[in-house]
């Protein structure tokens, strides 16, 4: 595969766009890109069901409103601990064992979930669910970049994203009416029996051919320097999600504003259809022209979530947040990628997802900080500074780049 390395400060691919424009588009729907991205929505389903549940299931165990946050703040923070393991295996020994690695894990933490009847050992089944997620999300996406003909690079990891978000779509919509209908032990079976179906299709993938490794094999670095831009964007831009996966489903429940998997069908409805778009649009034009949209929807988003009093304004908000993700997500993964020397790719992939893993686990646990005194609303209004700072750097890349 050839890849169009940059220095971490350059801010736009001025190459990869500009043959995009001009050339014809090499195909992208392969059997293998189809059969990864229909493995990827049973593997992120089974892990999207527990998204409105998990704090509600806290809650239900004795856990406190402030500890909310710590749900998906600990598995996010396993995930990152493991990054610079897995980016190391997908780059050495291939992303295929690396994928059914973390699919075992997901089936395993389903089966244990039921036992978790305390706040203790909730966290430890959550952190056992990270360490998958940092397996599957690193090598889902460098297999998407092996897999993708460059000049397409970003719009294959849309499609990717589409068949993660088409998941998370109905996933939490089915798992909050099963919570509610039949209680949380029918969920974690349900969720365990999907995450099985993902192992299986998984387990019919072939690795893919990816560039090699320097000689002397791939090196084990905590943080790829070559991602570090895009990085630093990414920490900007995603604490808000945590905030909101965190947050969302109670701040529903206690403002009476509905089944709060409803929240979760417009956000990834509008991420299906903006990804694929975004994607094109990057290839086309650049990287970071594209992110600025993504900016003004995350703090659109925000400011609509915290003002709702009603489940069409929230609903709204759902969909400007699926806007902001939908843009930046395979714009970002795709600039990493872009910038990584060959053999790579796999370090590149997990100090990019590390910093998704910071942006959305430590937007989540400094939401569980504040909300004793600035209140659920004011969490969702703190939340909309920091993909400000982001359109900071962007413009300072932007004054560069000139």
């Amino acid at each position: 595969m050839t890849t169009t390395p940059g220095p971490p400060d350059e801010p736009i691919d001025p190459t990869i766009a500009a043959t995009a424009r001009a050339a014809e588009p090499p195909p992208l729907f392969t059997r293998n890109l189809l059969l990864l991205c229909t493995a990827a929505f049973f593997q992120m389903f089974s892990f999207q069901m527990l998204l409105p549940v998990m704090p509600l299931y806290l809650l239900d165990i004795g856990g406190s409103e402030g500890q909310v946050g710590l749900i998906l703040g600990v598995t996010a923070g396993t995930a990152l601990l493991f990054r610079p393991l897995t980016g190391w295996v997908a780059d050495r020994y291939g992303r295929k064992p690396l994928l059914l690695a973390g699919n075992i894990d997901f089936a395993l933490s389903m089966a244990l979930y039921p036992f978790a009847r305390a706040v203790a050992p909730l966290l430890g089944v959550r952190s056992l669910q990270g360490a998958g997620l940092s397996a599957v999300s690193t090598a889902g996406s460098t297999m998407v970049a092996d897999l993708a003909p460059p000049l397409r690079r970003a719009e294959a990891m849309g499609v990717y994203g589409v068949a993660v978000n088409t998941s998370s779509a109905i996933g939490p919509l089915l798992g909050a009416t099963i919570a509610i209908e039949a209680g949380f032990n029918a969920v974690f079976v349900v969720a365990g029996s999907v995450a099985v179906i993902g192992l299986v299709l998984t387990s019919r993938l072939p690795e893919p051919p990816h560039p090699a490794a320097p000689e002397g094999g791939a090196r084990f670095t905590l943080i790829s320097r070559d991602a570090l831009f895009p990085a630093s964007i990414a920490l900007c831009l995603f604490p808000p999600i945590g905030v909101v996966l965190s947050y969302v489903a109670v701040f529903a429940d206690a403002e009476g504003l509905g089944n709060p998997g409803l929240f979760f069908l417009p956000y990834s409805l509008t991420l299906i259809v903006v990804r694929v778009l975004a994607g094109r649009l990057a290839d086309r034009y650049g990287r970071i022209p594209v992110l600025l949209p993504a900016i003004m929807a995350f703090v659109a988003a925000l400011l609509v979530i915290a003002s709702a009093n009603h489940v069409l304004v929230l609903l709204l908000g759902a969909l400007l947040l699926g806007v902001g993700f939908g843009i930046s997500h395979p714009t970002i993964l795709a600039m990493a990628v872009d910038r990584a020397p060959t053999g790579r790719q796999g370090a590149s992939m997990s100090t990019l997802i590390g910093a998704f893993d910071i942006g959305i686990g430590g937007g989540s646990a400094l939401a569980g900080l504040c909300v004793a005194f600035a209140g659920l609303r004011g969490v969702f209004v703190l939340a909309a500074v920091a993909p400000l700072i982001g359109a900071l750097l962007i413009a300072a890349a932007l004054r560069r780049g000139r």
